[in-house]
């Protein structure tokens, strides 16, 4: 009898043991023990730790209660800031993410928390991620970071993106097969983005940037849209688009073996200071001596051309 007992002990103890979460960064488990980074009231407000029997550990029932959590960091030195997410892939009813300011650089292990709609990662040192497995996200925010290539494509039902501020992006696909649903994209302050992969070119240069109002495709004026940004060379040239003369004093004509259906002056600051729809050419006569960026659109491919005006 004292042999039966002890080992349903023993079991018991088992259990107990494997219902607990193991989370490794420190910071990331005492933020989840001692503060308040979970909403119970569904108002978007933080509101209790998730150690509901505050016992000093996460178990898995715990984390499966969580549906929203917020682990913004903003004040806390970099030895407080949690590098490491390992133990969310537990959180298996989660939804509602936010890891501001944080030093996490690796996330793929969301792909693991599939119920997840919103994630907000600003300013960590994240360098890549794989999303193949959250289609379920909405809105994604990863502002500062250090991406070097972003591929959302497989997020069909993506309404908000912002990637600004990182300096090594260099290729960024948002060719979901429903970029109407996007209400806006921020793709700003890039130096090395100039291709983004979409739906369809067209469509892509018509949404006007408005970021008061938070609508629109907003990118820089070196970045150009593409339903191909990986065209190999021999592709390249046969479609290369070419503007002439340069310098000029008036007339700008362009040469491309499609149809040009856009031609968009930028100042060097950024602005449009002409554009002219369905044409081959463009008047600068008006404009003062400098240098200029021509954005040209031409059936699902654009260019940017840079361009004197004498």
């Amino acid at each position: 009898m004292k042999k039966i007992y002890l080992l349903t002990l023993l079991m018991t103890c088992f259990l107990s043991q494997a219902q607990t979460v193991n989370i490794p960064d420190n910071a990331f488990r005492n933020a989840l023990i001692n503060d308040n980074v979970v909403d119970t009231n569904n108002d978007f407000i933080p509101d209790s730790d998730a150690d509901l029997n505050d016992n000093g550990l996460i178990e898995l029932t715990e984390a499966l209660s969580v549906t929203y959590l917020n682990l913004y960091y903003f004040d806390l030195s970099s030895s407080q800031k949690i590098q490491n997410l390992e133990g969310i892939q537990h959180f298996q009813n989660l939804e509602w993410l936010d890891i501001e300011f944080n030093n996490v650089s690796n996330i793929d292990i969301l792909n693991q928390n599939q119920n997840l709609y919103w994630l907000d990662a600003d300013s960590n040192s994240i360098s890549s991620i794989n999303f193949s497995a959250n289609d379920n996200l909405q809105y994604i925010f990863l502002y500062d970071n250090n991406l070097t290539e972003l591929d959302v494509s497989q997020i069909s039902n993506l309404i908000r993106l912002s990637c600004q501020s990182n300096d090594n992006l260099n290729f960024l696909n948002i060719q979901n097969g429903n970029n109407t649903n996007i209400i806006e994209l921020v793709a700003t302050q890039n130096p090395n983005l100039t291709c983004i992969q979409v739906d369809n070119v067209s469509y892509a240069n018509s949404q006007t940037c408005n970021q008061s109002a938070d609508t629109g495709f907003c990118v820089d004026p070196i970045a150009t849209y593409n339903t191909n940004c990986n065209l190999s060379i021999e592709d390249y040239e046969k479609i290369k688009i070419k503007a002439y003369p340069n310098p000029t004093e008036s007339k700008l004509t362009i040469q491309s073996l499609k149809s040009i259906e856009r031609i968009t002056v930028y100042s060097i600051l950024g602005d449009v200071v002409s554009e002219k729809f369905n044409s081959s050419s463009i008047d600068l006569s008006n404009l003062d001596s400098g240098v200029y960026l021509v954005n040209v659109s031409s059936e699902n491919r654009t260019e940017i051309l840079k361009v004197i005006k004498e």
